[in-house]
C-alpha cells in the first residue's frame, strides 16, 4: 500500500490501516532547522526543531529496488521501537512518517570529555 506525501499535518492519518503502534504520525515539512549530523548504512540522520523542541529525524535511504519490502521493513521497525517504549537503553522515538520513512527521536546531548 502505497502512502502520498501529506501537504498538511491535518491530512496525516493518526496511524495507517497495517500498522498498529502507539508513536504518533509526524509530517517532515514541519520540521524546521534541519542540520544533517550523520550517514550510515541505512540513511541520514538529521537535528530538528519540531513542535518548539529539538528532536534528531533519522530518514531511510530507499532504493528503486523493492519498494514493498522496504516499506514492510520500515513498518517492521516502527513497531520494534514502539514495543521498546520506555525501556532506559533506547532513545524515545517521539514520531514516525510514513510516506518518506523517517524516524523523529528525541535529541540526546552529550560529551566525550569527562
Amino acid at each position: 500500500m502505497y502512502f502520498p506525501v501529506f501537504p498538511t499535518p491535518d491530512d496525516i492519518p493518526t496511524h495507517p490501516p497495517d500498522i498498529n503502534v502507539r508513536i504518533p504520525a509526524f509530517c517532515v515539512d514541519d520540521c524546521h532547522n534541519i542540520f544533517h549530523i550523520g550517514s550510515g548504512t541505512f540513511g541520514d540522520v538529521y537535528r530538528c526543531k519540531y513542535e518548539g523542541q529539538l528532536h534528531v529525524m533519522k530518514k531511510l535511504s530507499l532504493t528503486d529496488d523493492d519498494d514493498a519490502e522496504q516499506h514492510r521493513l520500515f513498518l517492521k521497525e516502527v513497531t520494534l521501537l514502539d514495543r521498546l517504549r520506555g525501556h532506559p537503553n533506547v532513545v524515545a522515538v517521539t514520531g514516525y512518517c510514513l510516506p518518506q520513512h523517517s524516524l523523529l527521536m528525541e535529541y540526546v546531548s552529550f560529551s566525550l570529555t569527562h
